[in-house]
């Protein structure tokens, strides 16, 4: 059986996109196994390299798209978390009281005058004073006289 030229183009033409069909369906699956990884930048690689072998494939275009998307929506995800953490981190620390401490509080200043000028016992001295400073405080009726 001889054949034409023409029929030995055909036949070549078909080989050629049926090997180009194959060559996309495998960068497609490479995709969608990078896809499901989370490797989004990958994928949208090899479907870019099967949109050069088939630019009119619609199909294609939108993988490109879902993989930009995805990996978009991931970087905003992972701020948003790192975000949120800053805040919790910060007022945590803020609402951080410190230890139990079971002593009362002593003014530094107070403590250094009262030490130094009689001991321990001026230290209760100086205490009970400013308490009773605070409660004997007396309002000045020197215009009523």
């Amino acid at each position: 059986m001889a054949c034409t030229w023409r029929q030995v183009i055909r036949r070549a033409i078909r080989g050629l996109a049926s090997r180009q069909r194959v060559s996309v369906a495998k960068l497609m699956k490479q995709y969608n196994l990078l896809f499901k990884e989370g490797k989004y930048q990958e994928a949208e690689q090899q479907a870019r390299l099967a949109c050069e072998m088939d630019p009119d494939d619609p199909m294609i275009r939108a993988a490109i798209n879902i993989a930009k998307i995805s990996r978009n929506k991931e970087v905003a995800d992972r701020g948003k978390k790192d975000r949120e953490d800053i805040v919790a981190g910060g007022l945590g620390a803020a609402e951080d009281e410190g230890p139990y401490t079971a002593d009362y509080h002593i003014d530094p200043d107070s403590l250094k005058r009262a030490q130094g000028a009689q001991g321990t016992v001026a230290v209760n001295r100086a205490a009970q004073e400013r308490v009773g400073k605070a409660d004997r405080a007396e309002p000045d009726f020197a215009g009523d006289a």
